[in-house]
């Protein structure tokens, strides 16, 4: 791509798409053109042989919705505006925020968005707009008007509050001086320097600058051309930012400007002086437009940053140019031409040119004016090529077609001048502007059309550089692109005019001719001075402006928003020519946000000046009650949303539907009505007096602000009163980009230790007694308050203005999120927070919060389900006997089994999270509930539900309390009643086509009505018999149609109706009329019958319908309208409640009459016809459910099982007990949500999802705790969902900030109001300062001080053995060459593909598959026991499917054999005559697919037999199998009853399947050739050399070879990498191979290793695997315990059968709670035999449990994570697990990697540590100790295997020296390979600020007391302690 293109675009393309770009470049290079200099669109959607461009230059082809759009001239797609441009659509009246690409092209729609259906529009509003004009309401206020004041001007109202401003005079002329150097050095400062710089960005990447033609890009950008780039040093030329320059700049340039002292006189003086003749009529209208030009004055419009800055004046007649370069800095005029003018007159070619220009000097008026007379002249010059001995040929270099590779004999030897002379007649000299005479060089590396440009040689460095090169237009022919003389080559956009001095015979191409050539020169002006032409500021005589002199004020109250108070006005004299439209006379017009950005640019010189209003920069206070802030005005009510089954989006469990919010109608149109007619926060009116004077002012509508902030701000449960305040900024510059910086968490470092909480057995550490002090205090009634707050901005993007209103309200929240780092110890700093609260009274706030909940001072503490054991045994372990009564609830049963009285009593319930979203927790608590069931599956529906669901149960909890348990089962068993299945949705679908079954039910729903009588719902009288109407007949047929009217209505929605294309009369219909069924319609009649015809043709009644003949059946009902909205019954299954299945929708979803209620199931009295067991046939459920009596299973299936009776019913909660009745509290299966509890406590908060947490954000509480090391913070979004469960606002949804939020769950009216309002920068900076205060008062991080436990890192460096190399090799290629990407679409029998789609198919991604892949061997196909063998199985399968091919290949060549000779003679071309004579001549594009081709071909040719691998046999020798495809015809043997025409078609057919055929063959050949080379490279017995193809290098060594995948050649590395920079094969010089080759396609036969015959047959799980097993088995003490932490749930059980397989006791932590808690604590057991725990590495098994028994944690493979924090934050949970407080051996971190793999990549990608580096480094440590494994910490002596004690395993059973408990070890990298090395410390910092630390060994450990004296004998207890 050239480095104008948009490079990021064109890199996401595949490589399809590059090479059709390619391929469409060199089709036009071929003809002499460069496409991307003209103004062509191609579609890159296409095929290389389709036409995919335009036809005509500047003329768009079809647009399409799925097409690739690509501009040639720009270098990327088409825009969506530019699409609606081209649908004839007003693009500049488009208001458009946040629109994507994709939102805009599908608003443009397709080619017949604006030609048809804009014309069925227009049609239909013509002929319909009385009607509609009708239905318009009356205005309310129109009667009033007759009341208003006649002198009152229109729009009078709308800003108001003028006298807070004060009046001073405006000086527009007034400039601050500043000397033009300064100014043009800022400006070069400031300009663009790339291309991906835009308006107002400036790169941080490096910038360079070409020597030669002194164009500027980024590294990044540049590339293509080439050029002779050099760094541009931005340290010793600092750059300016774009916005501070341009504010800079309109304070030192005028605003408005005009031309004095030029007349027609003076112009016809001019010409005389010059003594030129010039045509009278061009003369005429010359000075007609350059007098008008200057007869008015200019206003200053905006300022163009482009490689210089352009400032731009315009006037109605003209407009004015300053362009601010460095070099020639000059005033350019333009005269506008006559909008009469035709497009194509040579008046408007003319006046494109400047007709004046002044070149400044020293000042930015001073100068000459100079006139560009339209007098034309011609004469020739002479152009010669010039030799150079010193350039290769002499001066005579390959041109821009030979470089570009262009094959043609014509183009491949095209030679040109590298420099040329021009030389100019001296009578001529005097025409041109500028001596073009000179030594010009051919830069061909610089940007120019056809690499054309030419620099001139010895040119003053004062003057701007001059240039010779190809100037295309964009649109014109390419014979009429001329060669030009300019200053400058760069690209110009759509408008501009290129200023050239001279162009030449467009008839000139550079070439090779040694002649001289004279060649005719072209000038098109003569440029005339005239001094006494000057220009000058405009006088701006009694112009005046009002601004605020201080603060202004502003009331909010509720009716306040009605006017805006007035922050600027300005009164100013309008010059002659005035546009009407913006200055309406006596009547204010206010600007819409649709023309802002234009009409700001009209009245900018008059804006620029005044848009600093003084004094309005901070925050200021507004005081009004918060109640009279609810204004519907400016924040209307939402509508209220009814739900339904969504008819296109699937999920949620078990393939259950979604459900789909749609508002109600009347409410959405009442609230779009009012978001667009809520007062606008900037008002911007303008007028014209009678006196000629322009009004201009802008209100600011902060009360508007303030309504709309204030309801942003949550108001449940918050009293406090609400705090508005206001900003104004008139100087907003926004920052170019947002800078996210990272959260801080604050420590508990400098807080005071707590005393130790009462009743603990073991005493907590002085930093644990910091944090328990924070969260007392964080429990004080007195806490402190935190501001919720919000912030809604307006910007005036034109002016710099930016209006802010901001809402606080004061919240108390007790509690916040232990962060403390893993191992720090927050189980027992919360059971001693629990604790210090226990002998506190227990008080319950009185509020809505605690309404009707039952209170309990018990702490509900929310745990992993493996880790609920764990806090009931710490419990034990830190408090004394009997001080906390604990409640553990590990299962939904168990909670069954629990009473209200024991939570009541208890002060700890341990529950697990998994709880909160089981199947029978769920259901209970709906059922409780009383207001119907949960749907089953989670989203924005369950959430609503839930809201509704805990309202239930807090009237229960209170009922319950007051009224007994009768009330609460009888409100259970009346909510048990309720049905809150959703229905179908409505969908408008016109003209849609009904078929099959929906057309029979909908048939059917139509026979009901009829039945019933029911009368059309809509009045209409149905057609009487007879009478024909125009609206009853078909279109071009005669025959009747009628309009059926059903009414389908439920209860909750308004009445649809449905309207049905349907047939007056259906014939043979049969009812079948049974108790257990609803009639069953069966069509007995043809397609022709469904439509009542004059011809009453009887049509025979067929015994069976095909499959064919019933889909053409099906396809011939049409309906306009669908709406069924049906009753619905979920299943309630212990799976999921009242959910929503596909099965169900499809049987209940149906349009019927009417909604019956449900029967009780029967059976069937008949049989099911044929057609209604059709239409059941892809039901899965055989079970009646409602709605669905009358429907038959298609086929004999089991009876329907029986309905599962209701949660409710079962009684879960023993209300009908007795001992309930008699006493509430004895209520089992307490549902937590009717509690009120004292503290609640989630550990681990992380790891939950869905409806667990959406129903643990609900819990309400006193005191509200996270416990979780590593907290979502890595971004605002993330940081919101903790804010949520304590119950802080930390602001509104954002779509930018979390795409996800809520993400198709909104409704697309919610879609579309979210483009409504576009944020700022700053806006999300801002956000980010409120995240940051709520962390530094909720949440604290302490890093656990256990840098007494030596923590060994080690890298374990795999290399992959030869054949496991190989197959992973080319699953790595297979998916670099599809982009990473994962396509499971191909269906084929290779083995290659099997093998790949195997390794595929669980993954998720193509990282996924390639880290399984290298972590163990997997037997996919060959059933063998290692890779070794796989390999040579692969090899063997690989040539067996060639042979295959080969022979399938035979046959079908035998069988076009038979066909040509049955055809004969033909007139044209067969197709395989076309194959046979293009595989003689050009092959097949592999020499050795050609081979056996042309070998194959003869054998069939001369009839003799062939086998595989040998040759044909004699004529008429026997074949040994018989030759006829299976496809034959059944015609054999010439018998055929087909003509001629259908047997040319067959034998085209048959050769298609040939192509087909022999490019399967060409892929297996290469797919053979590449495994077979991989096989030979790596035989270690082999002393593999080859000679290259390329350079005829001989015996090259296995080191010095490299191999294609893409085909299986090789050749030296060399030449290899040589070839794929052309995309082309090693041996495409031979013409041996015309594979693509590419450098992702280069494996270097060093990296394929050799096989080890003896170690690598052996190998049965992989080389990782068996490192690991022997690191477990062998190197690791059998007296540790180890953790193997495993990413994929499939990698986990070949992981387990390695263990198991090599006698390895392991662990695996699955089950229910209860079995993951008990084994856990089995594993954490001394007597457990398990030597290794099997860990999910990302789930939470992973986290929060203590296993400090284990000292080996182990990582198979890297993390494959979603960022690097989730990276960071998963391992440090997984290393916490071994490496905490109670460790008393060394702990060690195992890092698996295998060499030159996908492992290296994502370690080094998400650790942010540089593997290769790190590997060195060891190398180099292990070097400079002259010994292959040295700890350079730990001086001891070596301790032996078998004994126990602290070591470092660096590699392969080695032991390094004991280290002593203080000491810190270092990180290993160790190798599998024979040499291992050492590398730094990776160890913990120290903390400074603790004492040093304390040598101690487990000997030095006293025995600890509790508080009573007592020693305490707990090994696990000291241990902990220790």
């Amino acid at each position: 791509m050239q480095d104008f293109a948009w490079i990021d675009w064109a890199s996401a393309q595949v490589d399809r798409v590059w090479d059709l770009m390619d391929i469409s470049f060199m089709r036009a290079a071929s003809k002499g053109y460069d496409s991307t200099y003209k103004s062509i669109l191609w579609n890159l959607s296409q095929n290389v042989d389709r036409q995919i461009g335009s036809s005509v230059p500047g003329i768009s082809p079809c647009m399409t919705p799925t097409m690739i759009p690509y501009l040639n001239f720009r270098g990327g797609p088409m825009l969506g505006v530019e699409a609606l441009g081209l649908q004839g659509l007003p693009v500049d009246e488009l208001v458009l925020t946040r629109e994507t690409e994709d939102n805009l092209s599908d608003l443009a729609g397709n080619a017949m968005s604006s030609t048809v259906v804009g014309t069925a529009m227009v049609v239909a509003l013509y002929l319909c707009g009385e009607l509609l004009c009708n239905d318009i309401p009356k205005d309310p206020d129109a009667d009033m008007a007759i009341d208003q004041d006649e002198n009152k001007i229109p729009g009078e109202d709308l800003v108001s509050g003028f006298d807070q401003l004060a009046i001073s005079n405006l000086d527009l002329a007034k400039l601050r001086d500043v000397s033009l150097k300064e100014l043009l050095e800022k400006a070069q400062a400031s300009a663009r320097l790339c291309a991906c710089e835009g308006r107002s960005l400036v790169t941080t990447t490096e910038l360079t600058r070409c020597q030669d033609c002194g164009h500027t890009a980024c590294t990044r950008c540049g590339g293509r051309p080439e050029h002779n780039y050099t760094v541009i040093d931005v340290e010793a030329n600092p750059r300016m930012r774009p916005l501070a320059f341009q504010k800079e700049a309109k304070e030192i340039l005028p605003m408005r400007v005009e031309l004095v002292g030029v007349s027609k006189e003076k112009l016809e003086a001019l010409k005389k002086s010059a003594g030129i003749d010039i045509k009278h009529s061009v003369w005429e209208s010359y000075k007609r437009a350059v007098s008008k030009a200057t007869s008015l004055e200019l206003h200053y419009h905006a300022l163009k940053r482009q490689s210089i800055w352009v400032a731009v004046y315009h006037s109605p007649v003209a407009f004015l140019e300053l362009n601010l370069d460095p070099k020639n800095p000059e005033w350019r005029l333009y005269a506008k031409p006559d909008p009469s003018e035709p497009m194509n007159s040579p008046v408007r070619r003319m006046l494109d040119r400047p007709v004046a220009r002044l070149r400044l000097s020293e000042a930015l008026f001073e100068g000459e004016w100079e006139f560009a007379l339209p007098h034309s002249t011609s004469f020739n010059i002479r152009i010669k090529g010039i030799r150079d001995p010193d350039v290769e040929g002499e001066g005579l270099v390959p041109g821009w077609e030979p470089r570009l590779g262009l094959q043609r004999p014509e183009l491949k030897n095209k030679k040109v001048w590298s420099r040329l002379e021009v030389t100019v007649p001296e009578e001529n000299k005097a025409d041109l502007d500028t001596d073009i005479a000179g030594i010009y060089r051919w830069l061909p590396g610089c940007a120019a059309a056809n690499a054309s440009l030419h620099v001139q040689e010895g040119r003053d460095d004062s003057l701007p550089p001059l240039f010779f090169f190809l100037d295309p237009s964009k649109w014109g022919e390419n014979d009429e692109d001329p060669f030009v003389f300019s200053s400058t080559f760069r690209r110009y956009d759509y408008g501009e005019a290129r200023p050239i001095f001279a162009s030449i015979d467009t008839r000139y191409r550079q070439s090779d001719t040694e002649d001289t050539e004279s060649v005719a020169c072209h000038v098109l002006c003569r440029w005339v001075a005239e001094p006494a032409v000057k220009i000058q500021t405009a006088s701006t005589a009694d112009a005046t402006f009002g601004a605020p002199p201080s603060s202004l004020t502003f009331k909010v109250g509720i009716d306040d928003c009605q006017s805006a108070q007035a922050i600027l006005t300005c009164k100013v004299r309008l010059p002659e020519g005035a546009d009407d439209m913006l200055w309406p006379k006596n009547a204010w017009s206010e600007v819409d946000q649709i023309h802002e950005r234009k009409t700001f640019q009209e009245i900018a010189f008059l804006t620029e000046r005044l848009r600093e209003v003084p004094n309005q920069g901070d925050w200021l206070e507004t005081s009004v009650d918060s109640r009279e802030l609810a204004c519907a005005t400016c924040s209307p009510t939402p509508p209220q949303l009814h739900w339904v089954l969504d008819p296109k989006a699937k999920g949620g469990r078990g393939g259950k539907r979604s459900a789909l919010a749609l508002e109600d109608p009347a409410q959405a149109g009442i609230f779009e009505l009012s978001l667009k007619n809520r007062p606008s926060p900037f008002v911007t009116q303008l007028r014209r007096d009678d006196e000629g004077f322009g009004h201009v002012r802008i209100g600011i509508n902060i009360a508007s602000l303030t309504h709309r902030v204030t309801a942003r701000l949550p108001s449940e449960n918050r009293h406090n009163p609400i705090h508005t305040s206001y900003r104004i900024t008139t100087d907003y510059m926004p920052p170019a980009k947002l800078t996210r910086p990272k959260f801080v968490l604050k420590s508990n470092r400098r807080d005071p230790a707590h005393k130790g909480p009462p009743g603990f057995r073991i005493p907590l550490r002085p930093e644990q007694l910091r944090s328990l002090t924070w969260m007392v205090a964080q429990e004080r009634a007195d806490v402190d308050e935190f501001e919720e707050e919000e912030v809604v901005e307006a910007i005036v993007e034109p002016l710099g203005w930016r209006a802010e209103a901001k809402a606080t309200r004061k919240v108390r929240v007790r509690g916040g999120v232990l962060a403390d780092e893993v191992g720090y110890g927050k189980t027992a700093i919360t059971l001693g927070l629990i604790s210090c609260s226990l002998d506190k009274e227990w008080k319950v706030p009185k509020s809505s919060v605690t309404r009707g909940l039952i209170p309990t001072q018990a702490t509900l503490i929310i745990v992993p389900a493996h880790l609920v054991k764990q806090w009931e045994s710490e419990v034990s372990k830190f408090t004394k006997k009997n001080r906390m009564t604990v409640v553990a609830v590990y299962t939904a049963m168990q909670l069954k089994k629990r009473t209200v009285e024991e939570f009541l009593e208890a002060d700890i319930v341990i529950v697990p999270s998994n709880l909160f979203s089981s199947n029978t927790y769920l259901p209970a608590l709906a059922a409780f509930g009383a207001v119907g069931a949960l749907p089953g599956s989670f989203g924005r529906y369950f959430r609503e539900r839930l809201e509704t669901t805990i309202e239930g149960v807090r009237a229960q909890a209170k009922r319950l309390q007051d009224d007994g348990a009768e009330a609460v089962w009888d409100a259970i068993v009346e909510g048990d009643k309720i049905d809150t299945s959703l229905h179908e949705a409505p969908v408008i679908a016109p003209s849609k086509r009904l078929r099959g079954r929906a057309f029979r039910e909908m048939a059917e729903a139509r026979a009901l009505a009829e039945d019933d009588n029911a009368a059309p719902a809509t009045g209409r009288s149905p057609t009487k018999p007879g009478e024909e109407s125009a609206s009853t007949l078909r279109p071009g047929t005669g025959q009747r149609m009628r309009d059926v009217y059903i009414d389908v209505s439920p209860s909750d929605l308004p009445h649809k109706y449905i309207r049905v294309d349907a047939p007056s009369r259906v014939e043979e219909i049969e009812i079948e009329d049974s108790d257990d069924a609803k009639p069953s319609l069966r069509k007995r009649t043809s397609r022709r019958s469904l439509i009542e015809s004059d011809s009453e043709e009887e049509v025979p009644k067929k015994a069976s319908v095909g499959r064919k003949q019933r889909k053409a059946e099906e396809e011939d009902y049409e309906m306009e309208v669908i709406s069924s909205d049906e009753s619905f019954s979920a299943d309630e299954s212990e799976e999921s409640v009242q959910t929503i299945s596909d099965e169900e929708s499809d049987s209940d979803s149906k349009g019927k009459a009417k909604p019956k209620p449900k029967p009780k199931p029967k059976a069937p009295s008949k049989p099911a016809k044929k057609e209604a067991a059709q239409s059941n046939k892809k039901r899965k459920s055989t079970a009646v459910s409602d709605g669905e009596e009358g429907k038959k299973p298609a086929k004999k299936t089991k009876a329907p099982a029986k309905e599962k009776p209701s949660v409710a019913s079962q009684d879960p909660w023993k209300l009908q007990s007795k001992p309930v009745k008699k006493e509430w509290k004895e209520m089992q299966c307490p549902i937590l949500e009717m509690f009120y509890w004292n503290r609640v406590v989630v550990d681990e908060y992380t790891y939950l999802k869905d409806e667990a947490h959406a129903l643990i954000t609900k819990l309400e509480s006193k005191h509200r705790w996270i416990l979780s090391g590593t907290p979502p913070i890595h971004d605002f979004a993330s940081l919101k969902t903790i804010a949520v469960f304590l119950g802080i606002h930390l602001g509104v949804d954002d779509e930018d900030e979390n795409p996800t939020t809520r993400g198709s769950e909104r409704t697309a009216v919610e879609a579309f109001h979210s483009f409504r309002e576009i944020r700022s920068v700053d806006w999300y900076a801002h956000r980010y300062e409120v995240g940051q205060r709520f962390l530094d008062q909720y949440v604290r991080q302490n890093i656990a001080e256990i840098d007494e436990i030596i923590f060994h890192e080690h890298i374990e460096l795999i290399q992959l053995p030869a054949a496991e190399r190989a197959l992973e090799r080319e699953l790595d290629h297979t998916l670099r060459a599809q982009d990473m990407m994962i396509k499971r679409g191909k269906k084929t029998q290779s083995d290659r593909d099997q093998r790949i789609m195997k390794s595929l198919r669980e993954a998720k991604s193509a990282e996924e598959a390639l880290i399984k892949c290298v972590a163990y061997y997997d037997n996919v196909q060959s059933g063998e026991d290692n890779a070794m063998k796989a390999c040579d199985y692969v090899v063997k399968v690989r040539k067996a499917e060639l042979e295959d091919c080969q022979r399938d290949i035979y046959k079908t060549l035998q069988k076009l054999e038979k066909q040509r000779k049955a055809l004969g003679k033909t007139e044209q071309e067969t197709h395989y005559q076309e194959w046979i004579r293009v595989t003689k001549s050009s092959g097949v594009g592999d020499h050795e697919a050609t081979r056996i081709v042309l070998e194959i071909y003869e054998a069939a040719r001369t009839g003799a037999a062939w086998s595989v691998g040998g040759s044909a046999a004699k004529k008429g020798e026997k074949e040994e199998e018989s030759t006829e495809s299976s496809d034959e015809p059944r015609s054999k043997k010439g018998k055929t009853d087909s003509s001629k025409a259908d047997a040319i078609w067959e034998h085209r057919q048959t050769a298609h399947a040939l192509r087909q055929l022999v490019r399967e063959l060409i892929g297996r050949v290469r797919s053979y050739r590449y495994f077979g080379a991989v096989r030979d490279i790596q035989e270690e017995h082999v002393e593999f050399t080859i000679d290259c193809p390329r350079c005829g290098r001989k015996a090259v060594p296995r080191d010095e070879i490299s191999l294609l995948s893409s085909c299986g050649h090789m050749g030296c590395s060399d030449c290899v990498k040589a070839c794929t920079i052309n995309e082309e094969c090693v041996r495409a010089g031979t013409s041996e191979c015309q594979a693509s080759a590419q450098a992702l396609n280069i494996v270097p036969a060093s990296s394929l290793g050799t096989d080890d015959e003896i170690k690598d047959a052996r190998r049965h799980f992989g080389k990782k695997l068996e490192v690991v097993v022997d690191l477990i088995k062998n190197r690791i003490p059998k007296d540790e315990r180890v953790i193997l932490f495993i990413q994929y749930e499939d990698l986990m059980k070949k992981v387990l059968e390695a263990l198991r397989a090599n006698k390895i006791a392991c662990l695996l932590l699955s089950g229910t709670a209860m079995q993951q808690s008990e084994k856990l604590s089995h594993f954490q057991s001394d007597e457990a035999k398990e030597k290794v725990l099997v860990l999910a590495l990302e789930d939470e098994s992973a986290s929060g449990a203590n296993l400090t028994i284990a000292n080996h944690a182990i990582f198979l493979s890297p993390l494959f994570a979603k960022s690097k924090e989730h990276f960071k934050a998963t391992e440090t949970q997984a290393i916490g697990r071994v490496r905490r407080y109670g460790q008393v051996r060394p702990v060690h971190i195992w890092r698996f990697v295998a060499r030159d793999t996908i492992d290296v990549e994502v370690y080094e990608r998400f650790s942010g540590r540089n593997y290769q580096r790190e590997v060195d480094e060891a190398a180099a440590a292990a070097k400079s100790q002259n010994a292959e494994m040295v700890d350079l910490t730990a001086p001891a002596p070596t301790v032996p295997v078998g004994e126990k004690g602290p070591r470092n395993v660096t590699s392969r059973g080695e032991q390094d020296d004991r280290s002593p408990p203080s000491t810190r070890a270092p990180s290993t990298v160790s190798s599998t390979a024979e040499v291992s090395a050492v590398v730094a410390s990776l160890s913990m910092a120290h903390n400074p600020d603790e004492d040093a630390d304390v040598e101690m060994s487990k000997g030095d450990v006293t025995a600890p007391m509790d508080d009573d004296g007592d020693e305490l004998d707990d090994p696990d207890t000291i241990m902990l302690m220790s």
